[in-house]
């Protein structure tokens, strides 16, 4: 039981210490539950690859800042001109400061979900979640719209 722990400890801190003084790959042969050691066969080393941005997600990210700063001016117009919020909670837009925090928050979040999608491989979803929001977005501003001119 204590020599369990002995090799445990050695393990981590060669782990450890191995990196700390450079080293990137530390080559050791696993055993399996039974006596008799596990070969490996090959060695590969993983390399992630960073994929390019491209003009069309650069231009989706602006339309999304485009679109929320929009909607900021919008709903303050709307409420200027006699409009309740029905979608955010009322002491979120009559803050301007939490307003601006939160729509900044949102783009920000927005922003980052469609990053983390293209990381993985899923541009499309990512512009597809981005071309949702936006329409929505656009949707939301132009409804925000048409309460102020209404009122």
């Amino acid at each position: 039981m204590i020599g369990r722990w002995i090799v445990w400890i050695v393990m981590f801190h060669f782990l450890i210490l191995g990196s700390a003084f450079g080293e990137t790959e530390v080559a050791m042969v696993p055993f399996s539950s039974s006596a008799m050691p596990i070969e490996i066969v090959h060695s590969t080393t993983l390399h992630l690859v960073r994929p390019p941005v491209q003009k069309l997600d650069v231009a989706l990210y602006a339309s999304i800042a485009g679109y929320r700063t929009l909607d900021y001016v919008s709903t303050r117009r709307a409420l200027d001109a006699g409009g309740r919020e029905t979608q955010l909670p009322q002491w979120v837009v009559d803050s301007s400061p939490t307003f601006v925090a939160f729509e900044g928050l949102a783009t920000a979040v927005e922003t980052g979900i469609s990053v983390w999608l293209i990381r993985h491989g899923r541009r499309d979803a990512a512009r597809t979640f981005n071309a949702v929001s936006i329409s929505l977005g656009t949707r939301t501003v132009l409804h925000n719209y048409q309460v102020a001119a209404a009122q």
